[in-house]
């Protein structure tokens, strides 16, 4: 994660960072999804994370700020949870963790404590206005929750704490959930900011996505408007921070932004530049971005850094990360069949 920070700094971007850390690891024998425990690794985790967040801590002329990352819900254990809210709030960083975006972590949860995941984290004091919960689908009322796990008002438990949801389309796509839907979250007070989650990390890609889904998702034309979408990816988030100087162009804020061109012939005529972005454009798209002032993209060539071998770098380290599965797969299966071709390959 120095490096992370090191890398950011050379590009000159902004970021909030931290390293992750959990009490349990998810496996398989091929008998189903299980999970090892080893708190102390995850306490160790959490005790590198509270360090680097005293250490980097708006460094980088106050590019880099930190937060608490504590991995998905089911790979924590009360104490590490705990641990975290109390390190977060004395250090006045903000905190993620991923939850309510599976069935098999219901499950898990419901066994451990006999609550469903929001009601869990609120009994514990892990929700406020700092917390931000990554995907929060598997709620009652979602047409995929089965009723067996009971029913409540989840939603209220956000919007009474501040908490903020975390909508990542790209891979709420890939793995056929959504949550449901963008609108009611907002309308029962859920503050709902867009992510990304996943390769890409395309935002302009996201809010697409975001847009037909919950049009899909509730039959509505009118629903998951470009303004929402817009706001939910530049100004809830950097209220969310607590931020007032990002996510808008107003005196006293910080010089961020972006300069998109709507001329590519895949374009084509556009009226609403809003609606057109989400609708029509990509993050391939952008062709300027500054950062506090400085430009980091020029004509969608990084300006800041070496990028000649980004590629080749990329394809190498991705390369070695398929292999590893090989090695730990409990049948040590070859990554042509971990990870097989749409069509044979010749």
């Amino acid at each position: 994660m120095a490096q992370m920070a090191r890398a950011v700094e050379e590009l000159g971007l902004r970021a909030y960072l931290g390293p992750s850390y959990r009490t349990h690891v998810p496996y398989t024998d091929g008998t189903g999804p299980l999970l090892h425990e080893d708190e102390a690794k995850g306490l160790d985790g959490l005790e590198q994370a509270i360090a680097f967040c005293r250490d980097y801590e708006n460094t980088a002329d106050g590019l880099i700020r930190t937060a608490l990352l504590p991995a998905r819900i089911e790979t924590q254990t009360e104490q590490t949870l705990k641990l975290t809210r109390q390190a977060a709030d004395e250090l006045g960083v903000p905190v993620r963790l991923h939850a309510a975006q599976g069935l098999f972590e219901v499950q898990i949860i419901m066994e451990r404590t006999g609550m469903r995941l929001l009601p869990y984290l609120d009994s514990l004091g892990f929700l406020n206005e700092r917390t931000f919960i990554p995907h929060a689908w598997t709620v009652p009322g979602n047409r995929h929750m089965p009723e067996e796990f009971g029913q409540g008002d989840d939603l209220a438990l956000l919007a009474t704490s501040g908490a903020s949801v975390i909508f990542c389309p790209i891979p709420a796509a890939h793995y056929s959930v959504c949550l449901e839907d963008f609108d009611s979250y907002r309308e029962q007070g859920v503050r709902v900011v867009l992510g990304t989650d996943s390769a890409p990390p395309n935002m302009i890609r996201a809010m697409d996505l975001a847009m037909g889904m919950t049009k899909a998702h509730t039959g509505s034309m009118t629903s998951a408007q470009g303004r929402d979408l817009f706001r939910a990816a530049t100004l809830e988030p950097a209220n969310a921070l607590g931020r007032e100087d990002l996510g808008r162009l107003a005196p006293g804020a910080q010089a961020d932004y972006f300069v998109l061109d709507l001329n590519g012939t895949h374009i084509g005529p556009h009226a609403d530049p809003i609606r057109t972005l989400i609708m029509n454009c990509d993050g391939r798209d952008i062709t300027h971005v500054v950062v506090a002032g400085r430009t980091i993209v020029s004509d969608k060539q990084i300006v800041t850094v070496d990028t000649s071998d980004y590629q080749r770098r990329a394809q190498d380290f991705l390369d070695k990360y398929m292999a590893a599965f090989s090695v730990s797969d409990y049948k040590h299966r070859p990554t042509t069949e971990l990870f097989p071709a749409s069509f044979p390959v010749r």
